[in-house]
């Protein structure tokens, strides 16, 4: 897709004329497109709701009942309002007791400004993509039904925890102990609640439901390390097409995780590997604390998700992980790891190479030092041959942990080329033989490097 292409886009769907309403981090909707002054647009539904039974909830707050205990009240409402969790662009989520079963349980409901018939349907869509894929990292839903003024209403588990987002954004949070203790560090414990939310996407994507909106703020880490993947309320059915009222497609998603095939909003171009790009996208900001599209504006932000060019990962970035984020945000979905399984794979292939690329570091390190050793005057022949056996060791034990650890690899067989010149200049052939036969695979310089010194020592 050309620059054009995007300018095209970004007009056709009325972009230029919200973008001041839109921040980068939100959820794109319908209503967010929709202009103020915009007059709401005829809609034809192509998702007709199923009968939906009454469910008593009081929405009431506890202040406005009065004095007396409305729980102990046998002919009261069944879900009693107790305070509010959390609300999005659409929905208020509310912390309800459920009498009849003596337990917390949270409701969603509409807000005021959306219980109309759009915000009706997408609350009932979404429980029905969430009752349809029942996994141990998506909430549960319990029940699904309607109040007495007719709106529907969502009954699903009560989740004690804490946003992803919060950890990210806070080292300090009191969310870190349990998970520290249980994962060691931060990065791997970031990493183990990725892979909980390729767990949960990979089994939506086997019952053919696309999330769209993978990202930090749609994770709730629970208080006994559960992870769960929410908001479902732009997901989508692979192969289904849900256009807006006036029979367009609009963008959906977070601009600062987009994948570039999101911008144009048809349903028909998103498969799996669009969570595989959300996926990847948040790892980059897991290991960069920023997003994976930045921009001065939403115009900037939009067109970085459309290009999505690689990143130049620093040195702090392990390797893996670098390569990972790239090829899961390539520009061109079939580049991309063909699965939220195969995504999750190479997280956990890298969490078993720590060890040995913990071990090649330290064993570089003893490399370099090995290089100031012998580059200073005079040479500490007892610090050299230290530095030395310290550095192979190291490279050695990397190895016996991951066979194919590639720093390794290239680690020993410069510490090999390193000592050989060492014991070459001191003229101790016998140490330069045995240092070339180690090296593989063989090296002409190396070896004419010997003859010389063969040649030498026999003149």
């Amino acid at each position: 897709m050309s620059d054009e292409a995007f300018e095209t886009l970004w007009r056709a769907q009325g972009l230029d004329r919200v973008e001041a309403s839109i921040a980068l981090d939100q959820t794109v909707t319908a209503r967010t497109l929709a202009a103020p002054s915009d007059a709401p647009p005829p809609r034809t539904p192509s998702f007709t709701a199923p009968p939906l039974p009454s469910i008593s909830l009081d929405l009431a707050s506890p202040g406005d009942r009065g004095t007396g205990d409305a729980l102990d009240d046998a002919r009261g409402p069944d879900l009693l309002v107790l305070d509010t969790l959390g609300e999005g662009g659409m929905g208020r989520v509310l912390l309800a007791r459920q009498r009849s079963l003596a337990r917390d349980v949270a409701v969603k409901v509409l807000k005021p400004e959306t219980a109309d018939a759009d915000g009706a349907l997408a609350l009932v869509r979404e429980a029905v993509v969430m009752g349809g894929v029942e996994h141990p990292n998506i909430v549960p839903v319990h029940a699904l039904g309607r109040d007495d003024v007719g709106n529907p209403v969502l009954v699903m588990k009560r989740i004690e925890g804490t946003s992803w987002r919060a950890l990210l954004d806070d080292d300090a949070h009191a969310a870190w102990q349990p998970l520290l203790a249980a994962h060691g560090d931060r990065v791997t414990a970031h990493l183990e609640v990725l892979m909980r939310v390729a767990d949960a996407a990979h089994f939506a994507h086997a019952r053919g439901v696309v999330h769209r909106d993978i990202k930090p703020e749609n994770v709730m880490v629970g208080s006994f390390g559960e992870v769960y993947l929410v908001d479902w309320g732009i997901a989508v059915r692979v192969g289904r097409t849900v256009a807006d009222g006036d029979g367009a497609f609009r963008v959906r998603g977070t601009p600062a995780y987009m994948a570039p095939e999101m911008i144009g909003g048809d349903p028909a171009r998103i498969d799996a590997r669009t969570d595989v790009y959300l996926l990847g996208a948040t790892l980059h900001e897991v290991l960069t604390r920023a997003p994976r599209h930045r921009g001065a504006n939403l115009h900037a932000v939009l067109y970085a998700a459309h290009t999505s060019p690689p990143v130049a990962y620093g040195a702090e970035v392990p390797e893996e992980l670098a390569a990972l984020c790239n090829d899961a945000t390539h520009v061109d979905p079939a580049r991309r790891p063909e699965s939220a399984q195969a995504f999750r794979r190479r997280v956990a292939d890298h969490l078993k190479h720590r060890a040995s690329l913990t071990l090649s570091a330290v064993a570089h390190q003893r490399l370099e030092a090995l290089g100031r050793c012998l580059a200073a005057e005079p040479v500490d022949d007892a610090l050299a041959r230290r530095l030395g056996t310290e550095s192979r060791f190291g490279f050695a034990q990397a190895l016996v942990v991951w066979p194919d650890n590639p720093r390794a690899r290239e680690g020993i067989q410069r510490a090999l080329r390193v000592l050989f010149e060492h014991e070459a200049a001191r003229e101790n052939l016998d140490a330069a033989r045995a240092l070339v036969e180690e090296i593989t695979p063989p090296d002409e310089a190396v070896g004419r490097r010997l003859q010389a010194l063969e040649a030498t020592l026999q003149a």
